[in-house]
């Protein structure tokens, strides 16, 4: 007995606007979960200033460290610092205030100096 080929039918026009209103659909829930996700992120509060050492502590520990690392921080060798720390102090009134020590301020000062640095990344320097 002969075999019948399969017989090739077209799709009914309710099928396909069905087909493309389900793919929208998905498209749109896939893009509003996306969006979703991306405004709740905002709301994770992930500490960004996590530094263990504080202004003082990171200047005490440059000052005590290496030269070389004192260096290519400060852009300046340790004795020159101190000089300079006595001339603003006594020429410029350069002071310790209330919250920072006149060695922060400077150091603070001579590291966005040196490396041109933004204010968040000066913001965990001085934390």
């Amino acid at each position: 007995m002969p075999r019948t080929p399969p017989s090739h039918k077209k799709p009914s026009s309710s099928v396909v606007p069905l087909t493309i209103a389900v793919a929208g659909l998905l498209v749109l829930i896939v893009g509003a979960a996306a969006a979703a996700a991306g405004y709740a992120s905002r709301f994770d509060k992930i500490p960004v200033h996590t530094s263990k050492l504080s202004g003082q502590e990171w200047m005490e520990e440059l000052l005590n460290g290496h030269d070389e690392r004192f260096y290519n921080e400060m852009g300046m060798h340790k004795h020159v610092f101190q000089q300079l720390l006595k001339v603003l102090a006594k020429l410029g009134g350069l002071k310790d205030s209330k919250y920072i020590s006149a060695v922060e301020q400077l150091g603070i000062f001579l590291h966005f100096a040196r490396h041109a640095s933004p204010n968040r990344e000066l913001q965990d320097v001085s934390v």
